[in-house]
């Protein structure tokens, strides 16, 4: 066993989905463009019981929603700082960015997929007592974080969740496209329960109100093709399905990185445009709805795992960003 998990390979898978571990962050690149802010910047350290974790807040006067921004796994808060910036203008929001246990200074060393989440949520629900309504905005990996907190906070918890260009659970990346078929998603799902990182995003999905969700993806992304994406799973809306337009759109991994304005719908929308509608939409009435059970995880046999589990490894960690 390793890590406080009790999974076995679960902290070095860890590190191998989370490459942001190595990253150093650009605090200083961060600090001037918020030393510019036009509204109040906060700072802080929020323990939780999966590490400290690292928060940035811009709160405009008068602000009654909070957007948390959730990253790509190889991503930063400090990465995020001009997007958080324009969207505490454009939807009126305070706006949160936060760093995932042991990234960009938050402590902790994940050693399965419920060191994110559990630490994720206990900071949005810190934050959400002093704000009406939340909305989750996530990226990538980030997406399907923000969805398996929604349905965790859920019924005491209000929570809004954009999930862009993120995936279905993590063996859909890998199998989507089709490489290895059932076998071969039974094959990683079990090797993903069995290390502790089982991140089923579209059973979570199924557990939120159709009012308190949107999940975008783009047809050209080659980092999490569409077949094995969130929006593929649940049958997103056919106006929430973009291509990358502009400079360089069809280089390898830019369709899945470019900012929501260079996303383009069939009617000629953006993304920024719909994620902005989105997040002005006013909350609809709370209904409390008790959660539903959780999804269950079965394992292979040993030989399965032992057959998979280094494609696994290498495989998986590849595909995020």
């Amino acid at each position: 066993m390793d890590g406080d998990s009790g999974f076995v390979g679960g902290r070095a898978l860890g590190r191998r989905l989370l490459p942001s571990q190595g990253r150093v962050p650009d605090d200083r690149a961060a600090a001037r463009l918020l030393a510019d802010a036009r509204h109040p910047v906060h700072q802080s350290i929020v323990r939780t019981s999966r590490g400290r974790i690292s928060t940035i807040l811009i709160r405009p006067v008068g602000a009654t929603q909070i957007v948390v921004h959730l990253c790509g796994n190889n991503g930063l808060m400090q990465d995020s700082v001009p997007t958080m910036l324009a969207d505490a203008d454009a939807v009126a929001s305070a706006i949160m960015g936060l760093n995932y246990p042991g990234t960009g200074g938050s402590t902790g060393d994940p050693s399965c997929a419920d060191d994110l989440v559990q630490a994720v949520t206990e900071v949005v629900e810190a934050a959400a007592r002093s704000f009406d309504s939340v909305l989750l905005k996530g990226e990538s990996l980030g997406g399907a974080v923000a969805v398996l907190v929604a349905a965790r906070l859920r019924p005491r918890v209000r929570v809004r969740v954009w999930a862009s260009r993120t995936f279905a659970d993590l063996p859909s990346v890998v199998c989507g496209d089709g490489i290895g078929g059932a076998a071969a998603h039974c094959a990683l799902s079990s090797v993903a329960c069995c290390t502790g990182w089982t991140i089923n995003a579209a059973a979570a999905w199924a557990e939120l109100p159709s009012t308190d969700r949107a999940v975008i993806h783009c047809r050209d992304d080659d980092v999490i093709p569409i077949a094995g994406s969130l929006y593929s799973a649940v049958g997103g809306r056919p106006d929430a399905l973009f291509r990358c337009f502009g400079d360089g759109a069809g280089a390898p991994g830019v369709a899945h990185n470019a900012p929501l304005d260079r996303l383009i719908n069939g009617s000629g929308q953006t993304a920024e445009e719909a994620w902005h509608a989105f997040a002005r939409r006013p909350a609809p009435a709370w209904r409390d709805v008790a959660p539903r059970p959780a999804v269950a995880c079965c394992c292979a046999g040993p030989w399965l795992l032992l057959a998979a589990a280094a494609a696994a490894a290498a495989s998986v960690a590849l595909v995020l960003a």
